[in-house]
């Protein structure tokens, strides 16, 4: 499970965030931010997040809901909050 592409893996930096939230003297979230994987998700969602934000933008749409209120339901059952990408933001970046 990569974190940023090829640079990361979760495996790596998890126990290191994990190790810092033990420190912290005030309540800390611990937050997987953009994944596109439904597996990486539910394994966090598992194993070691407060909240999740799952992009399935990039699929089909009702492939996307269908994997959404999967992730929901599963978070749900965990406590973890979640927010999803449905569809594409509109944005002023380009490439050129």
């Amino acid at each position: 499970m990569q974190a940023h592409g090829k640079l990361l893996k979760l495996s790596d930096i998890v126990p290191v965030m994990l190790h810092y939230v033990e420190k912290a003297k005030v309540p800390v979230a611990v937050h997987l931010d953009h994944s596109s994987s439904f597996d990486v998700c539910v394994h966090a969602i598992r194993e070691w997040v407060t909240s999740i934000m799952y992009d399935a933008s990039d699929k089909d749409f009702k492939t996307n809901l269908v994997e959404t209120k999967e992730i929901v339901r599963i978070a749900y059952e965990a406590d973890v909050s979640v927010e999803v990408e449905l569809g594409h933001i509109f944005t002023s970046e380009f490439s050129g």
